[in-house]
């Protein structure tokens, strides 16, 4: 079985003069890659215009291990349930994150959950208890698709690397 290898470190002082720290650059956190596949791609974006599917399932099923950076702001848009409708166990959801230039976005793996257990109907009560009740109600399932955008007048260079 493959294994990547993450370190991470943080520092912080506060105004007091407190320090605030965590992890490591000399001991890893081990993530096992247990298929092989390899995604890696770097995209040169447009400011503006239409989002950018930088990642999706044609290129690859799954992941274990993910890394996006760019050296612009900018957002993306994780997907799940990519293709399903407003109604049972279907539908698809998605979020978005803002991206800092030259912090990486890491995830560990693709699971996530989709609001896939409107069975009581799409409204407006029914929402929110679909919200607060996430843990029991969401159905299991994957990221299926990540695009990046951004508006900040330059090109934006955006690496992908996925591991399955």
């Amino acid at each position: 079985m493959a294994s990547v290898n993450l370190y991470q470190k943080f520092d912080y002082t506060d105004a007091d003069g407190n320090l605030y720290s965590d992890g490591s650059t000399s001991t890893a956190k081990t993530i096992s890659i247990d298929g092989g596949e390899i995604f890696d791609r770097t995209y040169l974006i447009s400011s503006g215009g239409n989002p950018t599917r930088i990642l999706d399932d044609d290129v690859i099923d799954n992941f274990d291990f993910l890394w996006i950076e760019t050296d612009q702001v900018g957002e993306i848009q994780l997907l799940c349930n990519q293709g399903g409708s407003l109604s049972g166990n279907d539908i698809e959801n998605g979020f978005v994150l803002k991206l800092n230039p030259g912090i990486p976005f890491i995830l560990s793996n693709d699971a996530s959950r989709n609001m896939g257990n409107m069975d009581a109907g799409f409204s407006e009560s029914n929402y929110g208890d679909e919200i607060d009740s996430w843990e029991d109600d969401w159905i299991i399932d994957v990221i299926d698709r990540i695009e990046f955008y951004h508006t900040s007048g330059t090109d934006a260079k955006v690496r992908v690397f996925a591991i399955t």
